[in-house]
């Protein structure tokens, strides 16, 4: 019993101090599981049911799915804060997507049965979740007519003016072939041209925006990320 207790408390705790009380009614506590698990873990699977929706407290996570010819297409990405699950949850369907871990994450995990059974009475935890659902549409939808929309280049100009804080920026070159619908070999070429054209210059495993003016003369979108 006190395992019990100490763990009721550890899961009030986190949702405490993440701001869920607002959505995640303390009586539901009983059923709600701290979970840490390593880069690399695959949540949901796609094409496969969804055991659980996962309210990811700390961690990055890559939303792609897998087409038949072996493609993977990157969708999204999920920082914390997000919603796991809640399409699932909602269209009581198999998952569309894969969802991976993209560092090592804590969350809170939710047997979707019980979401289904209880969760989904509470007004303030369906509106929580519509709103997430509606957030992410609205971010896939920019970032897909983007991507549907410009060269390469012009892609690659606008994700770094996206993500630069006062002109340092990184890149996750793992996932961002996938993000512009390429290669990893054309995207480095794309990088490399970007550097002897004098935009942008790599040092310690970070990039630094060189010549903004040039980069913005480009077709230039702004990525929601």
């Amino acid at each position: 019993m006190k395992k019990e207790a100490g763990e009721r408390e550890m899961v009030l705790e986190l949702i405490r101090r993440h701001g869920l009380m607002e959505y995640l009614d303390e009586r539901h506590v009983s059923h709600i599981q701290v979970k840490r698990m390593k880069k690399g873990t695959i949540l949901i699977r796609q094409g496969e049911e969804v055991p659980f929706l996962y309210l990811l407290l700390e961690g990055k996570t890559s939303v792609y799915q897998v087409r038949r010819n072996g493609k993977q297409i990157l969708l999204n990405t999920c920082e914390e804060g997000s919603m796991l699950g809640e399409v699932e949850l909602l269209c009581r369907r198999p998952a569309m997507d894969f969802v991976e871990l993209t560092s090592d994450g804590l969350m809170l995990a939710i047997p979707m049965d019980y979401c289904r059974a209880e969760l989904l009475k509470d007004p303030p935890f369906v509106l929580r979740a519509a709103h997430m659902l509606a957030e992410n549409l609205y971010k896939v939808e920019v970032n897909t007519a983007i991507n549907l929309s410009l060269e390469l280049e012009d892609k690659v100009a606008s994700y770094i003016l996206s993500v630069e804080r006062e002109g340092v920026f990184e890149l996750d070159l793992k996932t961002l072939p996938a993000t512009f619908g390429t290669t990893y070999r054309h995207l480095m070429r794309v990088l490399k041209k970007f550097r002897e054209a004098g935009y942008i210059e790599a040092k310690d495993g970070k990039y630094r925006i060189v010549d903004r003016r040039s980069m913005m003369e480009r077709e230039y979108e702004a990525y929601i990320l």
